[in-house]
């Protein structure tokens, strides 16, 4: 038996091993990687739309929040109030789902917030552009001068290179410049 499945997971082995897994869709992949980048460029993000849209869901979804957990707080109170001893016993162990479930439903919701707030007050990164209109050879992102040989890396498109600037150390590759 046990030779059975060896030969099996063998002949297996050796069928993958000979299928052909040959791709020829890369020229598509990269023709559609630079017509996303330039429609990214063409129609950027318009913020103020999306923080008015997040502040709103956030409003709603807060709203919601406060109303059932005041709803079903109420009801468990007026259960625990008039309820018998075996039925306050069973209201009491159904409280602490609902103040795990309530501690953890205003705490997403003051997690998300923070991370909103904190995004408004960090200073976006610079638009990158997508065409030589930048004045070549210099980081997009700060400015800093590139050395000839990583010009020359880029131009080849043998790679990415990474900005000499320490405040900036941003990897710059062909299709920025």
């Amino acid at each position: 038996m046990l030779k059975k499945v060896i030969i099996i997971i063998l002949v297996l082995t050796a069928a993958v091993m000979y299928m052909n897994n040959s791709v020829y869709a890369i020229d598509e992949v990269i023709s559609q990687g630079d017509n996303f980048l330039s429609t990214a460029n063409s129609n950027p993000i318009d913020n103020g739309a999306l923080e008015e849209t997040s502040d709103y869901i956030f409003n709603i979804l807060f709203t919601i929040a406060i109303v059932l957990a005041v709803a079903i707080g109420m009801v468990i109170g007026i259960q625990f109030i008039m309820g018998s001893v075996d039925e306050k016993a069973k209201i009491k162990e159904t409280l602490i789902p609902y103040v795990v479930g309530v501690f953890v439903v205003f705490a997403s919701l003051t997690i998300w917030k923070i991370a909103i707030t904190i995004g408004e007050t960090v200073s976006p990164t610079p638009s990158v552009p997508s065409s030589p209109s930048s004045e070549v050879g210099s980081c997009p992102y700060c400015g800093q001068e590139l050395l000839p040989s990583q010009m020359e890396s880029l131009r080849e498109g043998s790679g990415s290179v990474v900005c000499r600037n320490p405040a900036c150390r941003k990897t710059i590759d062909r299709y920025v410049l």
